[in-house]
């Protein structure tokens, strides 16, 4: 029987990561939500990396978030549900398929944090950790783009600069300083807006993030012996999932090169920093653990919570 005072911790306890997940996403809310415009760079005359064409994005950002988080959520559910069901829960030797499952899910999740249930401890660990990460990945893109608000590529398609105040700030002035500082543009607020938030790229940081942060939990997770290239392979095809995505706002014309390479950087770095130091996913730190037959390590404080639950 659970206690009132358990209960009021565990309630204190979600409340606080909670709290935690809405803190790291606060600037872009606030970003948004304030109507905060992006730094008005200028530009020079003849830079012709502004003067692509518009181009619609191959990947929008609804599917890459869609995508992103609906594969991350369903692998993490998968992965720790087989983790906790066969991975320490039963004796290896009990039957021929929880010996292979066990094979497949790896090292046990660890139960504890503010739920008993280890299937609950587990998911919430793990999702939670990938949720901060997201919002922390989110908020430090969204910061520099406002903050240094790069032109796009194609700035001067959606810019439509007024010809008399270019003239004014280009032609007329032969010889001369032909930084553009002053405002010419004549289309719409909001797209102009948009094409001054290239540096650097949401979906590449996005993408690498969600794709490290699976390739490192199938490292952690899945061990099937008998299928030795198979890890690897999953591997290698998340981490192209994630290049492709970078790769197609080039593409588009929404983002020039080091963009996305410096999305990429900052999503891999976030992805690794929540696994390795929040995510608990290869850290044993204080638990015991006893080897079984098969050679996987078993987490005995997984068992004892699990019988007592």
């Amino acid at each position: 029987m659970v206690s009132k005072m358990t209960l009021a911790r565990t309630a204190a306890t979600i409340c606080a990561d909670v709290f935690c997940i809405f803190l790291a996403f606060l600037p872009v809310a606030v970003l948004y939500l304030s109507g905060a415009a992006p730094f008005q760079r200028g530009f020079f005359c003849d830079d012709a990396t502004i003067a692509y064409p518009y181009r619609d994005s191959t990947i929008s950002s609804g599917t890459l978030m869609a995508v992103g988080f609906s594969l991350a959520l369903l692998s993490i559910a998968w992965g720790e549900f087989v983790s906790v069901r066969y991975g320490g829960d039963r004796p290896c030797s009990s039957s021929s398929s929880s010996s292979a499952a066990s094979a497949i899910a790896g090292p046990p999740a660890i139960a504890g944090g503010p739920l008993r249930d280890p299937l609950a401890a587990a998911l919430y660990a793990r999702i939670g950790s990938f949720l901060l990460g997201a919002a922390l990945s989110q908020a430090l893109t969204e910061t520099a783009k406002f903050s240094i608000g790069r032109l796009r590529p194609h700035f001067l398609d959606v810019c439509r600069p007024n010809a008399t105040a270019l003239w004014g700030e280009c032609g007329a002035r032969v010889g001369g300083p032909n930084y553009v500082q002053v405002e010419v543009c004549t289309g719409e607020l909001h797209v102009i807006r948009e094409a001054r938030k290239s540096f650097y790229s949401g979906h590449a940081s996005f993408s690498m993030y969600t794709m490290i942060f699976l390739a490192l939990y199938v490292h952690a997770r899945l061990r099937w012996r008998t299928a030795r290239l198979l890890r690897p392979l999953l591997q290698a095809a998340l981490l192209l999932c994630a290049v492709y995505v970078g790769l197609s706002r080039v593409a588009d014309n929404m983002h020039h090169w080091g963009d996305v390479l410096v999305g990429f950087l900052q999503g891999a770095a976030v992805a690794a920093f929540v696994v390795f130091y929040v995510s608990g996913l290869f850290r044993r730190h204080g638990v015991a653990t006893s080897a079984s037959p098969d050679g996987l390590k078993s987490d005995t404080n997984l068992q004892r919570i699990s019988n007592n639950a």
